[in-house]
């Protein structure tokens, strides 16, 4: 009998160990502050752990302008633990603001570092800095079994209208966070390529005209505002390396100003296509002190076109193009 209590003890340590954790988790769900962030589902199935959709989020990977200065120097290891304070944006979602060690106000995630993290530089563009990668143990949402294949079909194609998922997390004091709930988006986005460059043409030809077309998913009519030449939408990096698209700022302020928002009406399921001709100069950036389209820079430069003129109020989700470089390719 003495013999078997040491194995004994050591199951029941065991079997408190889990009970702790389901216990916290449990906690967590019920008394976790709430976050909704923006996501789309992909890949709808584990075949040994059964149904799942899962989940890429935008701020998993962090460009380098929303990291603490204090990271750049020396770098970072994997698996580092970092606090990524967010912000309400649009939609009734929150994003990104910064990168950092020390724990910021709420709302906020902490996450860990997927990757050593270099300052990297690429022959020929001058010093850029590889984007930051965190995993925050929010990257699979597990549902009956059958229902992924569902969700799938409703986040539609990569090829088609898209439409993103609004997570609500639960989010612990010491930043761990749950996923609790979800609702979709109130307009599917499909980013397609209108024309592409010649490979012999011209810097004032060199880039691709790019068409957003929303869909209207509610049972209402939606109305958007849009100011003429794209000015209604910002871009924001997608790609490996945080790219110069801040070094856009001064020029398009100035490109943009007095152009005043027109109203668009959007009736349920109806669409709006939105033309985006990035050879103008406008979408132009410096880099290594030379104006150059963004069609010419090297693939790793992609990003996305957000929409940034306040929403109707109560329309959910944030307004995004799938990621896509200038040059005319879509992720």
């Amino acid at each position: 009998m003495s013999r078997r209590w040491p194995v004994l003890l050591a199951v029941l340590l065991q079997i408190g160990a889990v009970a702790a954790i389901v216990v916290d988790k449990e906690w967590t769900l019920h008394r976790g502050r709430e976050l909704v962030v923006q996501t789309a589902p992909i890949d709808p199935r584990d075949i040994f752990r059964g149904d799942y959709v899962r989940l890429n989020y935008l701020f998993s990977r962090i460009p380098a302008g929303r990291v603490d200065p204090a990271l750049l120097h020396g770098g970072l290891r994997k698996g580092e633990r970092l606090w990524l304070a967010m912000r309400p944006a649009s939609g009734g979602v929150a994003v990104a603001a910064r990168v950092q060690r020390q724990k910021p106000e709420f709302p906020y995630l902490r996450g860990r570092v997927v990757a050593d993290w270099p300052v990297k530089k690429t022959p020929g563009d001058g010093q850029v800095t590889e984007s930051l990668r965190l995993d925050f143990g929010i990257g699979r949402y597990y549902v009956e079994q059958g229902r992924g294949r569902v969700l799938e079909q409703i986040r539609g194609r990569r090829d088609d209208f898209q439409r993103a998922m609004r997570v609500r997390l639960a989010v612990a004091g010491n930043g761990e966070a749950l996923i609790r709930d979800f609702d979709w988006a109130d307009l599917s986005v499909r980013t397609s390529i209108l024309s592409t460059p010649e490979a012999d043409a011209p810097d004032e030809r060199a880039s691709a005209v790019i068409r957003l077309s929303l869909r209207n998913e509610t049972d209402h009519p939606v109305t958007l505002g849009l100011r003429p030449d794209g000015c209604s939408f910002d871009l924001i990096p997608a790609g490996a390396f945080s790219g110069p698209v801040e070094l856009l700022s001064e020029e398009r302020a100035v490109f943009c100003a007095g152009r005043e928002p027109v109203p668009h009406r959007v009736e349920p399921q109806g669409i709006l296509d939105i033309d985006i001709d990035f050879n103008q100069p406008e979408w132009w950036a410096t880099v290594d002190g030379e104006l150059k389209p963004l069609g010419r820079l090297p693939w790793p430069y992609r990003w996305r076109l957000v929409y940034r003129e306040p929403l109707p109020a109560g329309l959910r989700g944030r307004i995004l193009s799938r990621a896509f470089h200038p040059g005319g390719q879509v992720d």
